[in-house]
C-alpha cells in the first residue's frame, strides 16, 4: 500500500494538471482498492535477507546481513495470478512462454550470465552437489558452436574474454555441421559448459526472457514428483501444459507390468522438456513415456538423469490426463486453481495441496458482464459441484479466438492496446521468412506482421508492433477465455509469470519488475511525482499549468 500511496501514484486518479479525475457522481476516482492491495502484497512475498558477507562488517553485528539487497526465495513466493490496477493481470501484454520461437536461447534477445567455474545456476532451482558432480551429464558447447563463439568473445589473439553478460543481438546461424551440437537438439537450456583449451570449465546460465503462462489450458497432462513406492501411490501430483518445457521424461519398458519402475533420461542434468519431447526421449532409448508403478531413489533404478538428485527438485511427465478446474467463491466471484489428475496405479489422486480442492488461493478475475455462478447455478450445472467452504468447483473449457479480422476494424493504436491483452515475441527472432511485414496497414505508428493474408485478412498469428511509453510493444491478435463447462459463464484467462509446476527465482524477479513497471507507467504517476517534486522545491500549491508542463517533460524525456 505504501509504495502506491506514498511513492508512486497516490490515492486518486489524476489528470495531467494534477486535478483529480471525478466519477459520474462527482467523487474522486480511487487508484486502488483493498483487492489491489492484497494482490500487490502477494507480489512482495519471498524476499529474504542474504547471509552475512565475509570481510565486511557493519558497526552492529546484528545488521551485517543488511549490507546486500534482499533476494527472492522462490519457495516462499506466491505463485498464483495477480490482478493489476487496470482490470487485468500482472503480465498482461507480455509474450506467452509457449509462443517463444523454437530454440529461443539461440535467437535475438537471449541472455546469458557468467557463473564462472561453478555450474550451479543462480536463477533456477538446483542442487549444488549434483551440479558439481563431474559424472553428471552437462550441456557442453563445442568450439565449433556459434553459441560458444558468442560467449567466448575472443580477443585479437583468439583468447576468450568471457563477458559477464551476453545478450544476442541477432539470431545465431547454425549450418548443418553446427546443428549436430547438443544445444540444437533440446527444448531449453539451463547452464552451458565451455572447457576446450581451458584448465577449468567455464559456465554460463541462460536467462529466459520474461514470459507468462495461461493459468487454464487444454489437453493437460499429469506430472508427478517424488518417489513411487511399492503401493504405486504418487504424492504431490499436478497438471501441466504439454506445450511447455517444464518437466522431465518418465520412461518405462514397453508393456510394463506391476513392479516395473520408471527411469529419467535426458541430454543434460536437470533438462526440462515438453510432453512431445519426453515421448521422443523415451522412444530413442527403446522405451515409452508412461506412469510408473515404482520410482525409487536408487541410482540403479531411477535412470541416469535422476542419480543423486532430490526427487522434490523436478516433476516428470506421464501419459495420463489431467483436468484444470476453476474454484469460484460465491461471495465475490474470485477464482482458485484446482488440478484434478487421473488416479495413480494405487487408485489415489494425491494432488499438490496448493492446487487441490481445499485450496484457498483465490485471485480476482474479470467475468463477462460481471456474472459468475451462484449457489443455485452450481447445483444445476452438470460439470460443477459445491465444495464445503462455500465455493463452486467446475470443469473448464478454454477458447482462443482472433480479435481483429481486418485493419478496418482498428481505429487507433490506443484502441488496439485496450483490447489486446496477450503479448507476442519479436517477429525478428523467428526464422527469416516466417513472418511477412505488412507495414502500417493505414494506421499511424503501427507495424503489422503475419504468417499469411494481408491487411484485410488477419489471423491468430498476426502480430501488431508499435512504440508505447518509449518501449517497443508486440501484441498478438488473440483472446483467451475460460468457459465453465455446460454453462454460459465466461472469464478472461489469467496470465502468470510464475509456474505452479516449477517455481523459479528467475520468474519471480521478472514478475517484480513488471509490478514496478505497472506503477511507473500508471497514468497518475507523472502528475503525482510532479506535485511532490514541486512541493520539495518550495511550491506547496503549484499551478495546474506548471504541473502539466512538468508531466509533459517527464513523459517525453525532454523539455
Amino acid at each position: 500500500r505504501e509504495i502506491m500511496q506514498l511513492f508512486s501514484i497516490g490515492l486518486f486518479m489524476l489528470n495531467k494538471d494534477g486535478s483529480k479525475i471525478l466519477d459520474e457522481d462527482g467523487k474522486p476516482v480511487e487508484t486502488y482498492t483493498i483487492d489491489d492491495i492484497m494482490s500487490y502484497a502477494s507480489a512482495w512475498t519471498g524476499f529474504e535477507e542474504r547471509d552475512a558477507r565475509g570481510g565486511a562488517s557493519a558497526a552492529n553485528r546484528h545488521v551485517d546481513r543488511s549490507l546486500d539487497p534482499l533476494y527472492i526465495n522462490p519457495e516462499s513466493r506466491d505463485h498464483f495470478p495477480k490482478s493489476n490496477l487496470y482490470g487485468g493481470f500482472i503480465g498482461d501484454q507480455v509474450v506467452l512462454c509457449n509462443d517463444l520461437p523454437d530454440r529461443a536461447f539461440l535467437r535475438k534477445g537471449a541472455t546469458y550470465k557468467i557463473l564462472g567455474s561453478d555450474p550451479t545456476p543462480a536463477m533456477l532451482s538446483s542442487e549444488v552437489a549434483v551440479e558439481m558432480n563431474p559424472d553428471r551429464p552437462k550441456m557442453e558447447l563445442l568450439p565449433s558452436s556459434p553459441l560458444f563463439n558468442m560467449l567466448c568473445s575472443p580477443d585479437s589473439n583468439g583468447d576468450c574474454t568471457f563477458p559477464s553478460k551476453v545478450v544476442l543481438e541477432d539470431n545465431l546461424f547454425y549450418d548443418d555441421a553446427a546443428k549436430l551440437g547438443l544445444e540444437y537438439k533440446v527444448d531449453t537450456l539451463r547452464t552451458v559448459e565451455m572447457k576446450v583449451g581451458m584448465s577449468h570449465p567455464m559456465y554460463y546460465e541462460y536467462i529466459r526472457q520474461p514470459c507468462v503462462e495461461h493459468t487454464f489450458y487444454s489437453n493437460a497432462k499429469k506430472v508427478i514428483q517424488g518417489q513411487v513406492h511399492g503401493d504405486a501411490v504418487q504424492d504431490n501430483v499436478m497438471c501441466a501444459d504439454p506445450t511447455l518445457p517444464i518437466a522431465t521424461s518418465m520412461c518405462l519398458e514397453p508393456g510394463s507390468e506391476q513392479s516395473v519402475g520408471g527411469t529419467v533420461h535426458c541430454n543434460y542434468m536437470g533438462e526440462r522438456m515438453t510432453y512431445d519431447s519426453a515421448i521422443e526421449t523415451c522412444a530413442a532409448k527403446g522405451l515409452e513415456l508412461g506412469e510408473p508403478w515404482l520410482f525409487m531413489k536408487d541410482p540403479h533404478e531411477s535412470g541416469p538423469c535422476a542419480k543423486g538428485a532430490s526427487f522434490t527438485d523436478f516433476r516428470s511427465w506421464t501419459d495420463s490426463s489431467c483436468q484444470v478446474q476453476a474454484k469460484v467463491s460465491f461471495d465475490a466471484g474470485k477464482v482458485a486453481i484446482v488440478h484434478s489428475p487421473s488416479p495413480d496405479h494405487g487408485g489415489m489422486t494425491n494432488t499438490e495441496p496448493s492446487v487441490s480442492e481445499a485450496s484457498l488461493n483465490f485471485f480476482k478475475t474479470p467475468w463477462t458482464n460481471g456474472h459468475f455462478p451462484s449457489l443455485n447455478d452450481c447445483l444445476s450445472i452438470g460439470s460443477c459441484h459445491v465444495h464445503d467452504d462455500e465455493s463452486c468447483i467446475c470443469d473448464t473449457e478454454v477458447a482462443v479466438n482472433d480479435v481483429f479480422t481486418s485493419s478496418s476494424e482498428i481505429s487507433s493504436i490506443a484502441d488496439l492496446k485496450a483490447v489486446l491483452h496477450i503479448g507476442a515475441a519479436d517477429p525478428q527472432s523467428f526464422e527469416d521468412g516466417h513472418f511477412t511485414n505488412f507495414g502500417s496497414c493505414g494506421i499511424d505508428g503501427l507495424t503489422v506482421y503475419s504468417t499469411g493474408g494481408d491487411c484485410t485478412s488477419f489471423n491468430s498469428d498476426t502480430i501488431f508492433s508499435f512504440e508505447w511509453k518509449s518501449k517497443p510493444l508486440f501484441l498478438k491478435n488473440i483472446k483467451s477465455e475460460v468457459y465453465i463447462s455446460g454453462s454460459s459463464f465466461v472469464f478472461r484467462n489469467p496470465v502468470q509469470f510464475i509456474s505452479v509446476v516449477q517455481t523459479e527465482a528467475r520468474d519471480a524477479y521478472h514478475e517484480t519488475d513488471e509490478v514496478l513497471d505497472s506503477l511507473f507507467y500508471h497514468p497518475s504517476h507523472p502528475p503525482f511525482l510532479a506535485m511532490r517534486l514541486a512541493q520539495r522545491f518550495g511550491l506547496s500549491n503549484a499551478s495546474p499549468s506548471l504541473i502539466e508542463r512538468a508531466v509533459t517533460a517527464y513523459e517525453a524525456g525532454s523539455y
